[in-house]
C-alpha cells in the first residue's frame, strides 16, 4: 500500500479480526498462512502504532506483517473503519491456547527471548498441562544490530519447529520475527509480555477494567518505571495520530 500508515495497514488486514472466536479458533490456518507468506505475525497496540507513525523502519516492519488487533481502542477505530465487524485479540489468549493445544498434538515450538528463568517455568507448565514441554532459546541481551541472524536461524531449524514465540519486548521483537520469518520454516509470533503473563508472575487486569479501555491504568500502576513513557506518551501520541489521520481519510473522501 503506497503512502500507508499505521491504521491503514491495520484496516489492511482487518479480515484476520473479524471475529474473536474465529482467530482464537482457528489460529492454525493463521499460522499456517504467515509460514507459506513468510511473514510474522505481529499483535499491534497503541503504543505499536505510535511508534511505528514515527518510524519508516519499523512501518516496514508492519507491512510485511500479518497485523492482529492487541489493542482494544485500535480494534475499534478500525471495526468504524474497515466495514468488518472486528475484534480485538489479545496476544496472551492467542498463545495461550495455540502453545497448549500444538503442546497437546506434540507439534515442536520454540520460545525464543524473555529468561531462562520463565522459558523453564512456562515449558514446565506445559509439561503439567499437556505432559509435553517445549524447547527454548534465550540470548543474551543485545541491540537489534547485533543479532547472527544466520546462526540463530540455523539453530532454530535444526530444532524443526512449527511456531517460534518471540518475547522481547516492543519493538524489537517485531524487527526480531520479521527477519526470523523469511529464514525459519516455521511461523513467527511476537507475543510480547505473553511468556510473563501465561507463567503467573503478572497480574492481569480485571475484565472490567478492560471492558472500560482501562487496562493499560492498570498495569502502569503495577510497573510505573517501565511502563511510564508507554501510556504518558504513547497514548496521547496515539490519539493525536488517529485525529491527524481522521481528517485526512475525511478529506480524501470529498
Amino acid at each position: 500500500m503506497r503512502n500507508a500508515g499505521p491504521f491503514d495497514l491495520m484496516i489492511r488486514d482487518a479480515k484476520y479480526s473479524r471475529s474473536e472466536l474465529s482467530v482464537l479458533k482457528n489460529y492454525e490456518s493463521i499460522l499456517e498462512e504467515a509460514r507459506l507468506l513468510e511473514k510474522p505475525i505481529l499483535f499491534v497496540n497503541s503504543y505499536s502504532c505510535y511508534l511505528a507513525s514515527r518510524s519508516f523502519e519499523y512501518l516496514a516492519v508492519f507491512e510485511r506483517s500479518i497485523c492482529l488487533l492487541d489493542g482494544k481502542p485500535l480494534a475499534r477505530i478500525v471495526n468504524k473503519w474497515s466495514g468488518y465487524p472486528v475484534f480485538q485479540t489479545r496476544g496472551i489468549e492467542f498463545f495461550s491456547r495455540a502453545v497448549e493445544s500444538l503442546a497437546q498434538e506434540s507439534k515442536s515450538q520454540v520460545l525464543f527471548g524473555s529468561t531462562d528463568i520463565r522459558c523453564r517455568e512456562i515449558s514446565e507448565k506445559l509439561k503439567a498441562v499437556t505432559g509435553n514441554e517445549i524447547q527454548y532459546i534465550c540470548p543474551p541481551f543485545q541491540e537489534l544490530g547485533e543479532f547472527d541472524f544466520a546462526s540463530l536461524a540455523k539453530s532454530i531449524n535444526a530444532m524443526k519447529p512449527e511456531v517460534v514465540w518471540v518475547a522481547l519486548g516492543t519493538p524489537k521483537q517485531d524487527f526480531v520475527a520479521s527477519k526470523l520469518s523469511s529464514l525459519v520454516d516455521a511461523s513467527v509470533v511476537a507475543v510480547g509480555a505473553a511468556f510473563d503473563f501465561y507463567a503467573h508472575p503478572k497480574q492481569e487486569a480485571p475484565i472490567w477494567l478492560r471492558a472500560i479501555y482501562l487496562e493499560w491504568l492498570f498495569r502502569l500502576a503495577k510497573e510505573p518505571r517501565r511502563l511510564g513513557r508507554r501510556y504518558l506518551i504513547g497514548n496521547p501520541g496515539f490519539v493525536l495520530d488517529y485525529v491527524k489521520w481522521r481528517a485526512t481519510r475525511s478529506r480524501s473522501r470529498l
